[in-house]
């Protein structure tokens, strides 16, 4: 299991770097390189993001900047998260953050601390599993429901890991 575990681990945790690590990207050198790894053309980034084509033209020239709530758009319309986005960085992800969420799971701890986890969607997961937990607890989930919830859940996450 540690050697499977190994063998992709590097592949999912990877930073990604511009060819000259000396000068930090602009926002829209990441924007461009992130829009063409996602095989998308400024027109369907833009009918994604409910932006203008323009306005993806002028953030990846440099000519205008974005506003937040633009750059949420963008990220949702790429399935990343903002700060990849803005930095270019890939948020580091440590299998033991993973592993600690299973075994937690796995014993029965509950709640569980989400704020063990470095990453955002691990936290996120803690948090709603806490609730469905307590539900299912309290009576106001049957076994039945918790099983749908945990469909919908893996539904929900299915997504690369960034």
């Amino acid at each position: 299991m540690i050697d499977y575990l190994a063998k992709f681990k590097d592949s999912y945790v990877t930073i990604e770097t511009f060819p000259d690590e000396s000068m930090e990207p602009t926002f829209g050198e990441i924007l461009r390189k992130l829009r063409k790894e996602k095989q998308m053309t400024q027109d369907a980034l833009a009918k994604e993001a409910q932006l203008s084509v323009l306005s993806i033209r002028r953030y990846e020239t440099g000519e205008r900047d974005p506003k937040l709530r633009d750059i949420k758009k963008l990220a949702d319309a790429l399935k990343i998260s903002p700060l990849f986005l803005v930095t270019g960085r890939r948020p580091m992800l440590y299998w033991s953050d993973i592993l600690n969420l299973i075994f937690a799971v796995d014993e029965g701890t509950y709640p569980i601390n989400p704020y063990l986890y470095r990453d955002p969607k691990l936290n996120t997961i803690a948090t709603f599993l806490n609730e469905a937990k307590k539900k299912l607890a309290d009576g106001n989930m049957t076994k039945e429901g918790y099983e749908k919830w945990k469909s919908d859940m893996m539904d929900v996450f299915r997504i690369p890991i960034e």
